[in-house]
């Protein structure tokens, strides 16, 4: 990818932490703000075992106070795909993908932090454009943090991780398949970039992380234009008969 796509993949990705009754990061994921109808959404994944916790975006590191400043999400939306069995009984299974139209602006920013000192900020981008359908002939690319730790201070210290050169192979089982431009090492190299937006070298958004794969040549990803008309109706965009 181009030094300009490799930028917007990460201007767009926002961290995502759980916060304790002590307020301190717990556990890591990413996601973007999609504008919707003029409304500000937040996507991500928030996997199954995590959905009950206390999940919010990290703005930007207060330097003046040593902390980084949270936004609280509160309840997001989770969906289910329902299929009929042969008796007639409707199946649920989760589907690994969250969103929450946000009551209110936020100004998340990217910060980039040298000896507890803010020493350059960008503001974070939105995405305007509905999701796109993803193609072999594309190249595509996330970026998230990861390896996070607690240091001195409580400041949280991490690992940008930028992966671009992935290649679109097909959808298996529900989710997009993305193949890496060579085998990675281990999973730990992408915790935390679960939510994190997927898009081609053109900055449309396709797709989501979600998981890798036991051969370590894939990344798999929700197939958002399949679950986007949940929140273009929560957006007002259209109304559902009664």
């Amino acid at each position: 990818m181009s030094p300009e796509a490799q930028t917007l993949l990460a201007l767009t990705s926002l961290p995502l932490t759980t916060l304790t009754q002590a307020h301190l990061p717990d556990d890591f994921a990413s996601g973007c703000i999609a504008v919707v109808n003029a409304r500000l959404v937040l996507l991500t994944v928030i996997h199954v075992r995590q959905r009950n916790a206390n999940w919010s975006v990290a703005l930007r590191y207060d330097d003046k106070v040593g902390r980084m400043i949270h936004y609280q999400l509160g309840q997001m939306s989770f969906l289910a795909a329902m299929r009929l069995e042969g008796d007639g009984v409707a199946a649920a299974e989760e589907v690994e993908f969250a969103y929450k139209v946000l009551p209110e602006p936020i100004a998340p920013m990217h910060d980039r932090i040298r000896r507890h000192r803010v020493h350059a900020t960008t503001p974070k981008l939105f995405l305007a454009q509905a999701p796109a359908q993803p193609s072999p002939a594309a190249e595509y690319g996330f970026y998230g943090i990861t390896y996070p730790d607690l240091g001195d201070g409580n400041i949280l210290r991490c690992r940008p991780k930028l992966q671009d050169g992935l290649c679109f192979t097909g959808e298996d089982q529900g989710l997009l398949c993305f193949r890496t431009p060579a085998p990675y090492r281990d999973f730990e190299e992408f915790q935390g970039c679960s939510g994190a937006p997927i898009l081609d070298q053109d900055g449309n958004l396709v797709s989501l992380v979600v998981e890798g794969d036991p051969g370590r040549t894939m990344i798999k990803g929700v197939n958002l234009r399949r679950y986007w008309a949940a929140v273009l109706v929560e957006c007002g965009c259209f109304e559902v008969a009664p």
